[in-house]
């Protein structure tokens, strides 16, 4: 079981380690507010909207009362930084993660443990859990397969033939997507389905070219390491068919050249984190 928070700097707290237990939370808590118009009797809905939200949860430090003061003090720099910088951290229930800032904190100390009541305010409220696909260019060995997860799930996506592959959005809805190319690369054109994802550029040897769907940026990357450029290619994608489309729910066939490498990074969101993952 992992339930921790890492601050946008990378501080990380672990709220299941010896010295800091969370004793009871509502990270599970979900819901939608339906919007419409009022009947005589009830509402005529025309849609449903899901608003920010905010988490409690009891912590309780463990450990010497110098111990639990350190603590206290590194959590406040972490989440305070965050806020004043407006720069989110991520509460983590497993491989799900949502981004947050612990916006209230409470300290409730008694005779025998230090307690801390907080609050832990998601502005984007799912959980999303974030799986990178491989797909290699058809002169490497891809034998090992193309997934490389940090928690080991056990799937094939390799294709039958070479420039063939295939992904799974087993979600309820469409799933946005990162899709990184590296180089060398022509015009690198990737169909998903049959939608095609297609950016005209050229990448020699060390470059990459990432399409964010997340935030709708298309950025391609040059030079050597310490020296990169970032070239703002969005105006040169393709027109006729977004870029910025998510990966269908279900099964989808991956198609390409085989002439290059590159990878997709699924986004793959839901209300709450799986109880079970």
């Amino acid at each position: 079981m992992i339930l921790k928070y890492i601050s946008s700097r990378g501080r990380e707290f672990s709220f299941m380690s010896d010295g800091l237990k969370v004793m009871g939370s509502n990270f599970h808590s979900s819901g939608w507010k339906a919007e419409g118009r009022d009947l005589e009797f009830g509402l005529k809905v025309s849609r449903f909207k899901r608003e920010a939200l905010t988490y409690q949860a009891q912590l309780v430090l463990m450990g010497t009362q110098e111990e639990n003061f350190a603590l206290l003090d590194a959590f406040h720099d972490a989440r305070v930084f965050d806020i004043r910088n407006r720069r989110p951290g991520k509460i983590y229930w497993n491989s799900y993660c949502a981004s947050c800032y612990i916006t209230s904190i409470d300290p409730q100390p008694d005779e025998f443990r230090q307690k801390v009541n907080i609050e832990v305010f998601c502005p984007y409220p799912f959980w999303v859990k974030e799986e990178v696909i491989k797909f290699y260019a058809s002169a490497v060995d891809a034998d090992s397969g193309y997934l490389d997860y940090e928690y080991d799930f056990l799937h094939d996506y390799k294709g039958k033939t070479a420039g063939e592959g295939r992904i799974t959005n087993d979600t309820a809805v469409p799933c946005r997507m990162k899709i990184m190319v590296y180089g060398p690369a022509v015009n690198p054109k990737i169909w998903i389905g049959e939608h095609y994802y297609s950016v005209l550029c050229t990448l020699d040897e060390g470059d990459t070219l990432t399409i964010d769907q997340v935030n709708e940026t298309v950025i391609r990357e040059t030079g050597e390491l310490g020296r990169r450029k970032k070239i703002n290619e969005f105006n040169n994608r393709s027109k006729e068919e977004s870029v910025f489309t998510p990966a269908p729910i279900g099964q989808s066939v991956v198609n390409w050249s085989g002439s290059f490498y590159f990878e997709i990074t699924m986004y793959k969101e839901r209300d709450e984190a799986k109880w079970k993952d």
